[in-house]
């Protein structure tokens, strides 16, 4: 069979290679593919590629002037790499860990990139602004002005939890998660009272007072009083008859009743009398000499 070429320029010549045919005036073969324009294609390592400045990468075609194959990635740009599979520039992005950070000053922290200005640290995972900073459960607080108590910032510097709430040690007491303002704050079945030194609670009743006490029930002075048995005395008593206060030095009990501590003093139903000169008759006291 015989090949026949027409004298216009223009026409299409089909060319034989390697019993492979392609058709045009520039054609051309590439690792057993056809090129259209060998004017305007290269072939690189068996890929056909468009341009002159052209390179291949992974089997993909690039322009090697304005480009970068790195680690079978075409980046764009020459002062690139890559990171984390992906392209980065150089000259304005760092890589941590396969994380590009858009900051020549940055670092990884959590994760995360963050600007290392002054002032900025990365303090377990978490990114703080301040100096002497700490976190507090991922939250960054001041070591110099704030305290981490059970996972809370409060702040100050004596401060202290009380049911979940911050209060101040200065101006405040917590007692069995109950919180008292004053810092002489007490408390007395389940409340609040404020002053320790000047207030006490008996059995869960407050009294009031310097030196107060409990008796039977009832609040106290023990300045100017006294409990003997249950029973509610002048501080001068000392003992108590029949339910009533007397002071032994002075008077005594004779079945039940106060007498004046004489010798001679007997009772007679329930009073008092000198047996020197009266007498009980029936129960009833009259003059011994009548």
């Amino acid at each position: 069979m015989q090949i026949s070429v027409l004298e216009n320029a223009t026409t299409e010549i089909m060319e034989s290679v390697c019993d492979i045919f392609c058709i045009g005036q520039y054609a051309g073969i590439c690792a057993g593919k056809c090129m259209t324009n060998t004017s305007s294609q290269t072939c690189i390592n068996g890929t056909i590629c468009d341009g002159y400045n052209n390179a291949v990468c992974a089997r993909k075609c690039y322009d090697n002037y304005i480009q970068t194959c790195i680690e079978d990635h075409i980046c764009n740009g020459t002062n690139v790499g890559t990171c984390g599979g992906e392209c980065y520039n150089k000259l304005y992005q760092t890589c941590f860990d396969g994380i590009i950070c858009t900051n020549m000053n940055a670092a990884l922290c959590g994760g995360k990139c963050f600007s290392k200005n002054p002032g900025r640290t990365c303090i377990n995972g978490t990114v703080c602004n301040g100096f002497n900073m700490d976190t507090c459960a991922g939250n960054c607080y001041s070591k110099l002005l704030q305290q981490c108590l059970n996972d809370t910032i409060c702040n100050g510097t004596n401060s202290g939890i009380c049911a979940g709430t911050c209060y101040d040690r200065n101006s405040q007491k917590c007692f069995n998660e109950i919180l008292c303002n004053g810092s002489n704050a007490g408390i007395c079945a389940g409340k609040c009272f404020n002053n320790v030194y000047s207030q006490r609670c008996f059995d869960g009743v407050l009294c009031n007072g310097f030196n107060p006490g409990m008796c039977n029930g009832k609040c106290y002075d023990r300045l100017s009083q006294t409990c003997i048995d249950g029973v509610l005395c002048n501080s001068t008593d000392n003992a108590v008859c029949n339910g009533k206060c007397y002071n032994s030095i002075f008077q005594k009990c004779l079945q039940g009743v106060v007498c004046t501590l004489w010798p001679s003093i007997l009772v007679c139903a329930d009073k008092c009398y000198n047996n020197a000169y009266e007498k009980c008759v029936g129960g009833i006291v009259t003059p011994l000499y009548t």
